[in-house]
């Protein structure tokens, strides 16, 4: 009898462990999701370019490189850090691989080289999910354009994103990063692939670019999104891929979300600031009367390490996380 005592002694033991190691995201409750939006490419491995990346001829080198189809709308997202020494243009391009000219529409776009990661990232996603860009670029045959660049000095950290359709097949879209004084754009589709250094970071291809969200605030008050543990559809295993096949956090992408029995409620968001690493936040949010905007920058030692908004009258709201922040983002349905 004093044996079975112990025995469930030490399993009650070994279950409150497990417990008090469970992730917090398991302790919401997980939402369904699904995909859709457009084709997704995103570059960010290498994060960090080195010197020895562009020190030698051809002074440069490509992250990922997409066959494109006609007719069909891509977005590309990258995010890379100059530690170069010297000035580094990356940028995206496409090549003509037809005998005729052929267009592309080019449609929102934003760029930005800064000093500051959040300051960056959270900048060109405001400004890329406001942009009126539209525009109609004519490729000659067997040439390359280049749709998005910038000289990104060194120490600096560059974002870009760009929204286009090709319309005619047999092209290809290349992000690349060359030595902003050997840049020449005839050469970038010369240019060899990059290699991993990273295995948790993401250069892939993504067949959707959004996540719709419905939640029922009754059932469901609180829920993660780019969250730790996976939520039904919200992670897409990637194609051309350099490191991880899963862009975790989802890095860019839309979570477009719906609630109901919501109404004269409030959405108090808590950033993950428990993470190694993790010391600051910013993210950015979008509502019908407000669109795409930016919130504040919180950190660890904030009297208030969380946003508060007003469910939209609607119920609809966007979220993306940008670039510098960490995933696992709480979103609890508060009075």
């Amino acid at each position: 009898m004093k044996l079975k005592k112990v025995k469930i002694l030490i399993a009650l033991i070994i279950s409150f462990c497990f417990a008090s190691m469970v992730n917090p995201a398991e302790a919401a409750y997980l939402v369904s999701m699904t995909q859709n939006g457009n084709k997704y490419i995103y570059s960010n491995n290498p994060e960090s370019i080195q010197g020895t990346m562009v020190s030698s001829s051809p002074y440069g080198k490509y992250t990922i490189d997409q066959p494109l189809q006609s007719s069909t709308t891509y977005v590309a997202e990258f995010y890379h850090h100059n530690y170069t020494g010297d000035s580094l243009r990356v940028g995206i391009a496409i090549k003509n691989n037809n005998s005729y000219t052929a267009n592309v529409r080019v449609q929102n776009k934003a760029i930005l080289a800064g000093q500051y990661t959040l300051e960056t990232s959270t900048s060109v996603l405001r400004d890329f999910g406001n942009s009126t860009n539209d525009q109609t670029i004519s490729i000659p045959a067997n040439s390359t354009v280049t749709i998005l660049y910038t000289d990104v000095p060194t120490q600096y950290i560059v974002n870009g994103k760009v929204k286009f359709t090709p319309q005619a097949g047999n092209m290809n879209a290349r992000v690349f990063f060359i030595s902003t004084s050997k840049y020449n754009v005839n050469n970038i589709f010369s240019l060899p692939r990059a290699t991993s250094t990273n295995s948790s970071m993401t250069t892939a291809f993504f067949n959707y670019d959004t996540r719709t969200v419905n939640v029922n605030a009754s059932t469901t008050p609180s829920f993660y999104l780019s969250a730790y543990q996976d939520n039904p559809g919200e992670y897409e295993t990637g194609t051309n891929v350099l490191g991880s096949s899963k862009l975790l956090g989802n890095y860019g992408i839309v979570y477009d979300v719906y609630l109901s029995n919501a109404a004269g409620k409030r959405i108090k968001i808590t950033p993950n600031l428990a993470s190694q690493g993790a010391t600051q936040a910013q993210i950015v949010l979008w509502t019908a009367s407000n669109s795409w905007y930016r919130t504040t920058y919180v950190n660890r030692s904030s009297s208030q390490p969380y946003w508060l908004m007003s469910v939209p009258s609607d119920g609809h709201f966007k979220f993306t996380l940008p670039g510098g922040n960490f995933g696992n983002v709480l979103f609890e349905i508060i009075n």
